[in-house]
């Protein structure tokens, strides 16, 4: 087996490497209680928006998160924890 050209490796290295890291696994443990506003996310890990908007960006750019706008009025963005990415051998 060629490491280099396995994806599904690479895929689960890059979800290990953005957990790796406390500041995104509490965003992450944060969500598993249900979705929030960046802002609500912010005030509960007290995090700054520039650092809070860095983790959500890296989370989201190996799948853990995705953000949505609120059905009441659609001005609102929420973030949400996805719950079936793969971080285990299948």
């Amino acid at each position: 087996m060629d490491i280099e050209l396995n994806a599904g490796l690479r895929r689960r290295a890059a979800v290990h490497a953005a957990l790796g890291d406390p500041g995104r696994l509490a965003v992450v443990d944060a969500l598993a209680w249900g979705d929030a506003s960046p802002g609500e996310l912010g005030r509960r890990l007290g995090m700054t928006t520039n650092l809070l908007a860095h983790h959500l960006r890296v989370l989201q750019e190996v799948g853990l998160v995705r953000r949505h706008r609120s059905e009441g009025d659609r001005r609102r963005t929420y973030v949400a924890l996805v719950r079936d990415v793969p971080v285990a051998d299948p």
